[in-house]
């Protein structure tokens, strides 16, 4: 297949092909003769007119007049074409009889004196030649086609990512900046630490979201540090429990996939016998994740907020089809469940 689609080959192939249309000549006029002489003549002589209209037909008339709707012209050119060919043939015929010594009539292949069987050969060989160059324009147009549409949804695809993750920054900001809002209202001494491990959590989302992949490993790092700051607002009335098992520490994903359901889990959620319990569970392998997490109390709202329908549409673009979330409120536990093949991410590298 190779041989037939590289273009390195292509001389070759001409070469090959235009051998096989002298041996085709050949078989035909050799039918019920022995004068092979004759024949091998006749056809190397059929040969260059076959050829020079087939080019002057497939790689001119076609592209320039019959592809680009100029009917009139087409029709004119490849009517001078044939008749020139016509032409040619015919004197190909008279000069072989009259300068080719030692010929006698009977000598002549049966097929060499059918003067229309000749044409129709000819024109026959050029047909052909024009129809295979016809179906590779047509194959070539369609491909072009194929790659517009495909750079189009590309591009397009790229723009609704781009205007999603612009949507993460003002709404984690708005988040955090609550939150050292509440503490400032305190005069806490721990506002200094909440800002620190902001600044911390901003310049990661501000400057790896628009990577295509980070290491896992540096993403489950800031997860702990926005768990660490909303254990800071919590103090004692929250209880974390987190367990990770990253099976290969070369793994990579999106950049912020996982967390907008940890912010979720904390914003939403509500106290349960006093406390608001969080329970994040992460296994990782090289072809897959597993994700979970699990929150007391929480509502509707914690599957409507902006972050969730967010990473919803970002999942969907990234993970097509190769992913699967399930969101459930059950026993006042709100529960997210992830699990992503790891090597169909579309957008990465």
């Amino acid at each position: 297949m190779d041989f037939f689609l590289n273009q390195k080959f292509r001389l070759t192939r001409q070469l090959l092909f235009w051998a096989g249309v002298w041996l085709f000549y050949i078989y035909f006029f050799s039918y019920g003769t022995t004068n092979f002489s004759y024949v091998m003549i006749l056809s190397a002589a059929l040969l260059p007119i076959t050829l020079l209209t087939s080019q002057i037909v497939s790689r001119h008339l076609i592209p320039n007049l019959l592809l680009k709707n100029q009917l009139l012209k087409f029709g004119v050119f490849l009517f001078a074409a044939l008749l020139f060919t016509a032409f040619y043939i015919l004197l190909v015929l008279i000069l072989g009889v009259g300068f080719i010594p030692n010929l006698r009539a009977e000598d002549i292949p049966p097929m060499g004196r059918n003067y229309t069987f000749i044409l129709a050969l000819v024109f026959l060989i050029v047909l052909m030649v024009s129809l295979v160059r016809l179906w590779k324009f047509y194959i070539e147009k369609e491909s072009k086609t194929q790659r517009s549409l495909l750079a189009s949804k590309v591009q397009f695809k790229e723009q609704e990512m781009s205007f999603l993750k612009s949507q993460i920054h003002p709404h984690f900001l708005f988040n955090g900046l609550n939150t050292i809002y509440g503490f400032a209202l305190k005069e806490s001494k721990r506002t200094p630490e909440i800002i620190l491990t902001l600044t911390k959590l901003l310049d990661y989302i501000l400057y790896q979201v628009d990577k295509p992949k980070v290491l896992l490993r540096d993403e489950i790092g800031h997860i702990q540090d926005y768990i660490a700051m909303e254990e800071i607002r919590f103090h004692d009335s929250l209880e974390v429990i987190m367990e990770f098992e990253i099976k290969d520490e070369s793994i990579e994903i999106a950049p912020l996939v996982l967390l907008p359901f940890i912010e979720n889990a904390f914003k939403h959620g509500a106290p349960f016998d006093g406390k608001l319990k969080v329970e994040i569970a992460l296994f990782a392998a090289q072809k897959r994740l597993q994700f979970s997490i699990k929150n007391t109390g929480g509502s509707i709202a914690f599957e409507d907020g902006v972050g969730l329908s967010n990473i919803k549409k970002r999942l969907t673009l990234l993970y097509p089809e190769n992913h699967n979330l399930v969101i459930e409120a059950k026993n006042n536990h709100f529960t997210v469940s992830l699990n992503i093949e790891l090597q169909t991410l579309i957008d990465g590298k």
